[in-house]
């Protein structure tokens, strides 16, 4: 075996240079990530490989005595890299010829190669070598441009380290995953800054077909220190946690039981295992070289100017939301915020998926920033409170999914995308598919779904027609339900024999009744909302105001009377869940609405107050009357005989079926 203590490095006299123009690393970084002196030699072709040459150049070396250098190689601008296994097979070649024991009379290169090593090599040591022989690219270029991209997210990454107890040294690892790219991905599947299979992102981020938090930047560097303590807290050792990060846990769990060490250069020389390759037996030092060239980059790069930190603004989403909503509201472009949001996949961009719920929503800084309010201007149609589902196509003996995504008017990588399907792209009879909608450009996506409405005239109860185009997952139901509208009078209105035949992009005018106010002197829009019992950014919203301090004595404002409050009287075996339910709300939105922070407080005889229209089904019991009926789910008698149908107040029996619809005119009044 060739003792590394004998190795001498390539061009000795320009090592010896290096070394000593070189910082050391010291102080407490060197407690907690040691540099073994055995491994220094090893540290510093890391280094070289980070300062010294870019991308279109590259070292054949030994991989286990990494220090031996053959030959520094160009490579063609033209990407064909031939030459590397040209490189490769040459250096074998000399280094069989010299093993044969013919070791004078040698060419020049051939003593050079042989200089490397150590002069009591053994021929067997030198046929091993010649197995040994590897490629390895360039760096500085991408290290250069990993440092000012940096400058965005250090300062986030420093305070998630910090606030997680950890050292800051580990905010340099992404240079040595994706060299601060949040738009990097490997060929073995791994995403983003920090560089995240699918497997582990999981333990950590939402990743499936809709969001990649592994993408996001802010998202993956907690979740990245969530991984780290974790490695740390198993194994008690930076080495070896950060080894761990490219390794996997298990496997350094078993290096260090199988040796019974814990120290890094024991483990890198000794500990044996198929998957123990040359990437994670270099990964700390990879780190520390990482660390030395980012403490010192103005000694290796010069002075650099730095992207600055982020400033994004972040709206957490408390609903499903379409992207284009979002892009409307916040006076932005879709380039501009598909920018800042990585994580959302092409179902989202493409219209296919809404942005999901609890989403943190990344704002452009820019023009201005402090913009987070005006997510409360988005209109109550805007907002719904489920994902569209997914639809699925079985796969049938003979097809591809370039057939499947052109039979279906997807774009093959949208439909792989949402399938989890890396190239090339393999698929089984009987699998199930999920299947997106077809793509549509941002201008058609716009166009799909705005809501159109007629002229108010200034009168104080006005019916008006609006548009709306159904959308994927919509039912008669859940769009009554959405603009407070009984069902049957969007049927009887656009003459719907069949409610379960809506298509997708059909147009529907719903007659939806509001109030006219004229805005007196002394109102403002909190006011004004206060007294008709409407929450103020569904008044702003519905009149597209956007600036809620700019109304003018004298302006009409629209009153959207089907979103008014209503009352509920609490009955006997009530619960909080089974009152959202029965008038189609959020259980949360009711107890906010109600002001409870308990919802197993409530109590028979309390009021609640309800938003939106009532629209579900009751079933008359024994010793009701139209009139009790009535009073306890707040609607008038009149409202109550109307959406029935009934003549007769005293005509009802047990058993029999009551649509419960509020008069959007009459809750004005109220």
């Amino acid at each position: 075996m060739v003792k590394r203590k004998n190795i001498i490095f390539s061009f000795a006299l320009g090592l010896i240079g290096f070394l000593i123009t070189t910082p050391i690393l010291a102080g407490k970084t060197s407690k907690l990530f040691p540099l073994p002196l055995e491994l220094e030699q090893d540290f510093q072709f890391w280094i070289r490989v980070y300062t010294e040459i870019d991308t279109y150049h590259g070292f054949v070396h030994d991989s286990d005595h990494i220090n031996v250098i053959y030959n520094t190689v160009a490579l063609p601008q033209n990407g064909n890299e031939n030459i590397v296994k040209d490189q490769i097979e040459h250096y074998k070649q000399i280094l069989l010829k010299i093993a044969q024991g013919k070791r004078k009379k040698l060419s020049a290169e051939e003593k050079k190669v042989l200089a490397l090593w150590p002069k009591n090599i053994t021929h067997k040591e030198l046929r091993a070598a010649a197995d040994r022989i590897r490629f390895q690219r360039g760096q500085a270029d991408r290290f250069k441009e990993g440092l000012i991209r940096s400058g965005a997210y250090k300062s986030f990454i420093y305070k998630t380290l910090k606030a997680s107890g950890l050292p800051q040294e580990l905010a340099v690892l992404p240079h040595v995953e994706s060299s601060f790219n949040p738009g990097a991905y490997s060929k073995v599947g791994a995403s983003g800054l920090w560089q995240f299979t699918r497997a582990t992102g999981q333990r950590f981020l939402q990743v499936n077909h809709i969001i990649d938090e592994r993408r996001d930047p802010f998202q993956s560097t907690i979740a990245a220190a969530q991984l780290l303590q974790y490695n740390y807290e198993m194994l008690k050792s930076w080495p070896l946690a950060i080894t761990a990060y490219n390794h996997g846990i298990s496997g350094m769990v078993q290096a260090k039981k199988q040796l019974n060490t814990s120290d890094i250069a024991t483990i890198r020389q000794q500990y044996k295992s198929p998957i123990f390759g040359f990437a994670s037996k270099n990964f700390y030092l990879s780190f520390l070289a990482a660390l030395e060239v980012d403490k010192n980059a103005i000694h290796y790069f010069g002075a650099l100017k730095l992207d600055k930190p982020n400033s994004d603004e972040v709206v957490e989403l408390t609903h499903f939301v379409p992207i284009h909503s979002l892009v409307q509201v916040f006076k932005t472009d879709e380039i501009a915020l598909k920018k800042v949001n990585p994580a959302l996949l092409d179902p989202v961009w493409h219209g296919v998926k809404y942005v999901p719920q609890g989403y943190k929503l990344h704002i452009p800084c820019s023009p201005t920033c402090r913009r987070e309010k005006i997510i409360a201007f988005l209109a109550p149609w805007q907002e719904f409170d489920q994902q569209i589902p997914d639809k699925f196509y079985q796969v049938q003996q003979g097809q591809t999914l370039s057939e499947i995504a052109k039979k279906h008017g997807v774009a093959i990588d949208t439909l792989a995308q949402v399938n989890n399907l890396s190239h090339p792209y393999k698929i089984r009879v009987g699998q199930k598919l999920r299947l997106p909608l077809p793509e549509l450009s941002s201008t058609k996506m716009l166009a799909k779904t705005e809501v159109k409405e007629s002229y108010i005239l200034n009168t104080n109860k006005v019916p008006t027609l609006t548009e709306y185009t159904v959308q994927q997952g919509d039912t008669l139901s859940t769009i009554a339900q959405r603009f407070g509208i009984q069902a049957h009078k969007i049927t009887n209105f656009n003459k719907i024999s069949d409610p379960r035949n809506l298509q997708i992009g059909q147009n529907l005018q719903l007659p939806i009744a509001e109030s006219d106010y004229t805005i007196q002197q002394g109102d403002t829009l909190s006011t004004i909302a206060q007294k008709f019992k409407i929450k103020p950014h569904i008044l702003a919203a519905f009149n597209r105001i956007s600036d809620p301090r700019k109304i003018q004595i004298g302006q009409h404002l629209r009153l959207p009377a089907h979103m008014v409050i209503t009352n509920y009287t609490v009955q006997s075996g009530d619960t909080l869940s089974t009152i959202a339910e029965q008038f189609g709300m959020n259980s949360q939105k009711l107890a906010r609405l109600n002001g409870i922070s308990d919802p197993r407080k409530i109590r028979s005889g309390q009021q609640l107050k309800l938003l939106g229209a009532i629209t579900k089904d009751y079933i008359v019991q024994q010793g009701d009357t139209l009139s009790t009926i009535a009073q306890r789910f707040g609607i008038t008698l009149q409202a109550l005989l109307d959406s029935n149908g009934i003549n007769d107040k005293h005509q009802i029996y047990i058993g029999q079926r009551l649509q419960l619809a509020q008069s959007p005119v009459d809750q004005v009044e109220n």
